[in-house]
């Protein structure tokens, strides 16, 4: 099973970096790593083009071409592994985020997954946990067991374009 991870980014060199190093530290290594660069006019391009990895592809525009949401879907019309992730340019994965993953979708036949976001300042402080519940806590039809809530995509993106 192979993961695209997208990172849309414009103006981002101050966290470009670690995103990019989250995600090359993965002990799942089945990914690819979609980086749109939407005319960024800081060193951003500079650095996401001195990593040489097989598994990073780099697309990039001379200009800014579109505004966030639509930025984030040229990055995914460049997917082509069996699941999607976004992961903003100011994010970043835990290093055993996809091998998680993956075991959970493997082992409960899912075809979407989501959980929570911890929230950092500036200086990579914690302040929060920040999770989709809001949404979550909006579905008729659910099942949890220990920590694992299960629902249908659909519902999810239904309850998710509402909220």
């Amino acid at each position: 099973m192979k993961f695209s991870i997208c990172i849309p980014v414009y103006n981002g060199d101050k966290f470009i970096k670690k995103a990019i190093e989250s995600v090359l530290s993965q002990t799942y290594t089945d990914w690819e790593l979609i980086i749109y660069n939407n005319g960024s006019l800081d060193k951003t391009s500079e650095i996401i083009n001195s990593y040489d990895d097989a598994r990073l592809r780099i697309y990039e525009e001379g200009e800014i071409v579109s505004e966030a949401i639509p930025a984030w879907n040229k990055s995914m019309s460049y997917s082509t592994g069996d699941y999607v992730l976004m992961l903003g340019v100011d994010d970043w994965f835990h290093n055993n985020f996809l091998e998680e993953s993956y075991q959970i979708l493997v082992n409960n036949n899912f075809d979407l997954l989501t959980g929570h976001t911890d929230a950092y300042d500036l200086d990579f402080n914690f302040i929060e946990m920040i999770t989709a519940a809001s949404v979550i806590n909006k579905l008729d039809k659910k099942n949890k067991e220990n920590e694992l809530i299960s629902f249908l995509g659909k519902d999810f993106i239904n309850a998710f374009v509402k909220d």
